[in-house]
């Protein structure tokens, strides 16, 4: 490899870890799950609807986190509850929201 396209890659590489894009990993997270689940503009919504208007405080979600479906359940929820659009399957949103709904799990 040439030396300017080492410092082109290495370049590339220390962006994508200082911006989170590329290779820096997934930035899914328990904290924005928290966030998204009172987010009235989640999935495109238009309205004042969130997820905790009808789960305050996450109530209800409790066994959620054990379904195999729950991914599906989201996207129904924001479609229908919320009047959004669905969530891309493995999108950062979604994957927090499903971490944060697993949160909520008593143990």
């Amino acid at each position: 490899m040439h030396k300017h396209q080492i410092v082109t890659v290495a370049t590339f590489l220390c962006f994508a870890i200082m911006t989170g894009n590329g290779w820096a990993g997934d930035k899914a997270s328990v904290e924005m799950g928290k966030k998204l689940f009172s987010d009235p503009t989640l999935g495109g919504a238009g309205n004042a609807k969130t997820c905790a208007t009808c789960h305050p405080d996450g109530k209800g979600l409790e066994q959620a986190g054990m379904n195999e479906n729950l991914g599906e359940m989201i996207s129904s929820c924001i479609v229908g509850a919320l009047g959004g659009e669905a969530l891309e399957a493995k999108s950062e949103k979604r994957e927090s929201l499903l971490l944060y709904i697993k949160s909520l799990e008593k143990k």
